[in-house]
This record gives C-alpha cells, sequence and structure tokens, in this order.
C-alpha cells in the first residue's frame, strides 16, 4: 500500500478508500465484474503500475505454496505465460522471492481486520 500511496500521491487512508475492498477480514484490491476478475491496474495487457506493484505480483509465481511440484506442474507451469520464456531466475533470486512472499503472508496476518461483534 505505501508503495501504491506513493504512486498515486495519496495518503494510504485515500488509496484504501478508493482501489480496496476488505473480504473475509484481508484487504485486497478491487476486482471489477467487467474485468472478469482482473487487476483494476491491467491495460493492454499490461501492469500500469508496474514500478510499484505490489509484493504478490512481483514474486509470482515463486510463492511458498507454489513450491510443490504437483501444485508447479499441473497448474502453474500450465497458468503463467512467462514460466519457460526469458532469461532463466537464478535461485538466489528465487529464494529472495520466498523470503518476501513469506514475510508478506506474516503482514498480512497480522493487519487483517476481525470484525467487531
Amino acid at each position: 500500500l505505501k508503495r501504491f500511496s506513493k504512486e498515486f500521491n495519496i495518503s494510504i487512508k485515500k488509496f484504501k478508500e478508493k482501489y480496496c475492498q476488505i473480504t473475509d477480514g484481508f484487504i485486497h484490491l478491487i476486482e471489477k465484474k467487467n474485468l472478469n476478475g482482473k487487476c483494476i491496474f491491467l491495460k493492454d495487457n499490461k501492469c500500469s503500475v508496474y514500478k510499484s506493484r505490489p509484493s504478490q505480483c512481483r514474486t509470482w509465481p515463486f510463492w511458498n505454496e507454489n513450491m510443490n511440484p504437483k501444485v508447479w506442474n499441473e497448474d502453474i507451469s500450465i497458468n503463467c505465460p512467462g514460466i519457460g520464456k526469458g532469461n532463466k531466475i537464478k535461485s538466489n533470486t528465487i529464494k529472495n522471492f520466498l523470503k518476501e512472499d513469506y514475510k508478506n503472508e506474516k503482514l498480512i496476518l497480522k493487519n487483517r481486520i476481525i470484525p467487531q461483534k
């Protein structure tokens, strides 16, 4: 959210009000039905906020839950258009992505919004 609020030159609070929703206690970017669940920042099939994109986008598909060979072979390698294309990603880079994903998951859980009774 910090990167996005900088990109848009607005406060984190304003960014959340304009571009986020809370689902099951977690803050998410708004998904618009007319975009078939695609990111609201996807323009002409390209990320319009690439430099400030969130961790989940920067680290995809190298998430801890995707590192299971069965998941990778049966789902990720089929649905991720970048796999097998471009330069090979170094193992240290992947390890850093996995660390970032882990830290991000911890932050998400820490910042979960529990509804008041």
